[in-house]
């Protein structure tokens, strides 16, 4: 048996930091092999590596989550430390930041909605959580929610899909919103009906979508997506 702490290596057991290290690239020269140096290469000189989704998205492999910035003696978040953290995130090609009503008591949406104002919007994705133990009605919940695009500074939503954007529009949500994901043609009327974005990959989409809107005496916002 292998005590949890040891995994093979080399023939032999090492402690699990080694193989935590290995991976990260920062080992010895003398224990790390030449070629994973070179195929690797340092972690703080390796680019940033993303994911490309079926909706178009495409996100660093590594986010940033909001819920515990430096702070100062008396709580409140230390907003130059935390800053520069995140600035430096996205500078080493971090574009997903996850933050919630309820972190740091409330303070970390405005805080962050202040750091990613500087920043172009289509360079970042940005999550956040609705506070559900919050509502206890439908009012309540598009009351936070509003907060919560206001607190952030958002100027549109980005959804997965057509029955999400539509659920937003009858909550009594009117943020521009954008449909990350694909929508057959014969939806565009709903598409008109509710003022909601489409994502657009081709041409031949973009011409049925338009004679979607004509049928249904309308007009539609497309953002082109492009590669």
């Amino acid at each position: 048996s292998v005590s949890p702490v040891l995994l093979l290596a080399a023939g032999r057991p090492q402690p699990l930091f080694y193989h935590i290290f290995r991976l990260c690239g920062i080992l010895e020269p003398s224990i790390q092999k030449e070629e994973e140096r070179a195929f690797r290469g340092p972690f703080w000189k390796r680019a940033m590596e993303y994911r490309d989704w079926n909706t178009g998205a495409r996100t660093s492999l590594l986010g940033y989550g909001c819920m515990r910035f430096p702070t100062r003696p008396d709580g409140s978040i230390d907003e130059e430390r935390a800053a520069a953290l995140l600035n430096a995130a996205r500078d080493a090609g971090v574009n997903y930041f996850d933050t919630a009503y309820n972190y740091h008591g409330g303070a970390s949406e405005p805080f962050v909605g202040r750091v990613i104002a500087q920043w172009p919007r289509e360079s970042f994705y940005l999550a956040t959580k609705l506070p559900v133990w919050k509502c206890e009605s439908l009012e309540d919940a598009k009351k936070i929610f509003a907060e919560q695009l206001e607190r952030l500074g958002a100027e549109y939503l980005a959804v997965a899909c057509l029955g999400e954007a539509v659920e937003l529009r009858e909550a009594g949500i009117r943020a521009p919103i954008l449909i990350l994901g694909w929508t057959p043609a014969i939806y565009t009327e709903d598409l008109v009906k509710y003022n909601i974005t489409q994502a657009c990959y081709d041409l031949d989409y973009a011409k049925a979508l338009s004679e979607g809107a004509q049928k249904a005496g309308g007009t539609l916002t497309v953002h082109i997506q492009c590669d």
